[in-house]
């Protein structure tokens, strides 16, 4: 596999492991050990895992263009050695805000990426925030919404208009683009679970074998299966979990994507091809 894309997997579990983490925590403040436990399970083994994960950053950093210097770029934070007091500040008012959750999520992420407190995977942990504001105060149960693709896609509006906060004050274009990424990734979550729900409806009425349930329901939590995997899932023979796979192989459900004979892992392409619509 392209190790780009390698990398850009282990982002993505990472933050699922991180996000499942924090959710599964006891309601309540988010204090500062959590946000550091959740930035090591963010970058580790991923781009930037072997810069102090887990701990403040001890060294000034720059937000800029490749090649930029302190002098040049076009945002440097604060220093170090001032990082511990700014996120206790930070954190002071995400856990007793009385304003607007949004509102809330919105000033919170702008002062956490400019604080930058890490040497790498501030981005991430930003996003992730939002997630753990949004969770904590009951506007999402499960954190569905991947902000990171509306910020991707606009990324140079993103960063012109936190850029404007901190130039002009100009907190309403910002949290105007905020809201917006959240009433837009809001719909395609909700179409994105609708067509999962379509299509594990379609499969269930297509099967009346119970290990055959239990495998397909198994399919929405983790696209990709190895015969060994199966017979654990169904709690079945290797033998038994083959003639499953193999059934489901051959009427196109599944596919086997190594070309080996051994070692083989299939996945399911129309669970696939949805969530990469979205």
């Amino acid at each position: 596999m392209d190790p780009r894309k390698m990398n850009d997997n282990k982002e993505v579990l990472n933050y699922r492991d991180a996000l499942n983490h924090a959710t599964q925590q006891s309601a309540g403040a988010i204090t500062e050990s959590l946000l550091l436990e959740l930035h090591r399970i963010l970058m580790k083994g991923a781009r930037g895992g072997n810069k102090s994960s887990g701990e403040y950053r001890s060294v000034p950093v720059l937000v800029g263009s490749k090649g930029d210097t302190l002098e040049t770029a076009k945002f440097v934070p604060i220093p170090p050695e001032l990082v511990p007091w700014k996120i206790q500040n930070l954190f002071k008012y995400v856990n007793d805000a009385d304003e607007n959750t949004l509102i809330c999520a919105a000033l919170s992420h702008y002062q956490f990426e400019t604080i930058h407190p890490f040497t790498d995977g501030n981005g991430r942990m930003g996003r992730l925030l939002i997630m753990l504001i949004l969770n904590k105060c009951g506007v999402l149960e499960y954190p569905v919404l991947y902000l990171s693709g509306y910020f991707n896609n606009y990324r140079d509006e993103y960063i012109d208009r936190l850029n404007r906060v901190r130039e002009c004050d100009d907190f309403e274009s910002w949290i105007e683009l905020f809201l917006d990424a959240l009433i837009e990734q809001s719909k395609r979550s909700i179409e994105l679970i609708d067509s999962l729900f379509a299509y594990r409806k379609e499969l269930h009425e297509s099967e009346t074998e119970l290990n055959a349930i239990h495998l397909v329901d198994s399919l929405f939590a983790n696209p990709y299966v190895r015969k060994s995997d199966v017979a654990k899932i169904c709690n079945v023979h290797l033998s038994t979990a083959g003639k499953l796979v193999n059934d489901l192989t051959k009427r196109g459900i599944l596919v086997e994507i190594t070309g080996n004979k051994r070692n083989q892992i299939f996945v399911c392409k129309k669970i696939m091809d949805i969530l990469n619509s979205y």
